[in-house]
């Protein structure tokens, strides 16, 4: 399937290098080299869109599931994936990933003890709007405070937990994932 892709990307390339050149020969201004015009906007278009389709497809194949640090299951895969660049996006700092500490519950997908599971918490308080956008990134409709939600990523099924409201150990957005 990649091999077929990766064909089909420089086969493109071939195509949008040949239209650059004929447009360059081009009278200025004439019809035709209007049409080439054209013809390089769309094919740098589908260029872009088949390299997306690619990285996609090969960082699928680098989704790691195995229990444990690093990948906790492909928990934090998909954190480092999709949650962390909604934080960086809205400037909410991480006040807290993977911990020893249980804070009341082991059974938390912040503690190591859960080898498939991981958890980061934004300091920001009732960050429902970020909430929203984490839970359409992974496919999901938007949803009041609580979240217990199952997605698939990458062919991986998933359970995601968002608590934006104030809770437990204060005002803080809680996103947990677990394989």
């Amino acid at each position: 399937m990649l091999k077929k892709l990766r064909a089909r990307i420089a086969h493109v390339r071939r195509r949008l290098w040949e239209a650059i050149r004929d447009r360059h020969d081009a009278k200025p201004g004439g019809e035709r080299r209007k049409k080439l015009a054209k013809l390089v906007r769309s094919l740098r278009a589908l260029k872009d869109k088949l390299l997306r389709r690619l990285k996609e497809r090969l960082n699928s194949a680098k989704l790691n599931t195995s229990p444990g640090s690093p990948h906790w299951g492909g928990s934090q895969d998909v954190i480092e994936a999709v949650v962390l660049p909604i934080f960086r996006k809205h400037n909410i700092p991480v006040t807290s990933g993977k911990r020893t500490a249980t804070y009341g519950t082991p059974g938390s997908d912040h503690h190591v003890s859960q080898v498939t599971a991981s958890a980061v918490d934004g300091g920001v308080a009732n960050a429902y709007g970020v909430a929203n956008e984490i839970r359409a990134a992974l496919g999901l409709p938007p949803a009041s405070d609580y979240t217990n939600q199952y997605f698939t990523y990458q062919g991986v099924q998933f359970r995601l937990q968002i608590i934006a409201g104030t809770h437990g150990t204060g005002p803080h957005l809680h996103v947990g994932i677990r394989r």
